[in-house]
């Protein structure tokens, strides 16, 4: 009788985001384990929350126009509000993001609690996302293909 494994995930995850202000003030989506897909109509708000995930995560684009159109995108919509993204990391220990105009990302234990945990850390938790503008620059330059091998 050893000690019974807890099971874990190989790869960090996104739980969920929720929104407190701006234009998805209430918002609050969830995520599957494995593969999502946000579906919805012109003007909904889907650009505007894959980036306020990139902000909250501090992962920003690393083309400087992709990060100017960022900027604005989370400056317009985002004004005085907050984003919280609960993450999970490989290890299966749960933690919340949250992140405010003008702020450093704040790393938050499950329940609320601060913590001395910084997303710069390296390896913490770490997310590649691609607005719809990067997939398609990715799908047409074969170097940046090479560069997501």
């Amino acid at each position: 009788m050893g000690d019974k494994k807890k099971d874990t995930a190989p790869f960090h995850r996104m739980r969920w985001l929720a929104v407190v202000g701006g234009f998805l003030d209430g918002a609050r989506i969830e995520f599957g384990p494995g593969l999502n897909c946000i579906i919805g109509a012109r003007g909904t708000g889907k650009t505007t929350a894959l980036e306020f995930i990139r902000y909250a995560l501090d992962a920003l684009p690393d083309d400087r126009d992709a990060c100017r159109r960022f900027e604005t995108l989370v400056n317009r919509n985002l004004g005085f509000g907050r984003v919280e993204v609960g993450i999970e990391t490989r290890d299966g220990l749960a933690y919340v993001v949250s992140r405010t105009l003008g702020e450093t990302p704040v790393v938050l234990s499950d329940d609320g609690a601060p913590t001395e945990i910084t997303l710069k850390a390296g390896g913490f938790f770490a997310a590649d996302i691609f607005s719809q503008n990067e997939v398609e620059s990715i799908a047409d330059r074969p170097l940046s293909q090479l560069e997501l091998i």
